[in-house]
C-alpha cells in the first residue's frame, strides 16, 4: 500500500546515511535467517518468478556477502527459506546499467569471432570479412509499490574488415 511507504534512514556504503522511501508490508514470505546474513524471497504473481533479497547483518557487511555470491550459496540459502510471518521494508529503487560483453564472451569460446582476420560467418552471409565489432548489454530494474519492472537488451555489433590490395 503507497500509504505505508515512508521515508527511513538508508546506510550507504563508507557509513553515509540517506533518506529514502522505504516500501512497508507484513504478512507470511519464505524468509531465513542465515549467520551473517537475512534472506527473503518476494514471489510474483502466479509464484513462477521471486525475486530473493538479501541483507547482509551488519552495515559494513556487503563486502563479504558478494564474496560468498555463488550460485551454490544461492541454492543453498534457498532452501533454508522457510514460510513466517515478517515485517519488511524495502527501499524503493532503480537500477539501470550498460557494459560490454565482448571480453566475456571471447574468454568462453568465442575469440575468433571478434578477430576480423579469422572470424567466419559464413552460415549468416554469402559475403566474407564479417566480424563481431561488440556486444553490448543494458539493463533495468525499478522496485515501488506497484512491484517489479525490468528489461534488458543485448546488442551485436557486426564490422566487416576490409583488405587493402597489395601494389
Amino acid at each position: 500500500d503507497k500509504a505505508d511507504t515512508s521515508n527511513q534512514p538508508f546506510h550507504k556504503a563508507g557509513g553515509a546515511t540517506a533518506k529514502t522511501p522505504f516500501i512497508t508490508g507484513t504478512r507470511a514470505w519464505r524468509y531465513a535467517e542465515l549467520p551473517g546474513l537475512k534472506v527473503l524471497e518476494l514471489p510474483y504473481k502466479g509464484k513462477g518468478l521471486a525475486m530473493l533479497l538479501l541483507l547482509p547483518a551488519g552495515r559494513d557487511g556487503l563486502p563479504a556477502l558478494e564474496k560468498q555470491l555463488s550460485s551454490t550459496a544461492l541454492a543453498q540459502w534457498s532452501q533454508a527459506l522457510a514460510e513466517r510471518r515478517v515485517e519488511v521494508h524495502i527501499p524503493k529503487f532503480k537500477l539501470e546499467t550498460a557494459f560490454s560483453v565482448n571480453k566475456a564472451l571471447a574468454t568462453l569460446g568465442m575469440a575468433t569471432a571478434f578477430d576480423p582476420d579469422h572470424a567466419d560467418f559464413s552460415g549468416m552471409s554469402e559475403e566474407k570479412g564479417f566480424y563481431i565489432g561488440a556486444v553490448l548489454h543494458k539493463a533495468f530494474v525499478a522496485v515501488d509499490e506497484k512491484g517489479t519492472e525490468a528489461a534488458a537488451a543485448t546488442a551485436v555489433m557486426m564490422g566487416e574488415a576490409t583488405s587493402i590490395p597489395q601494389p
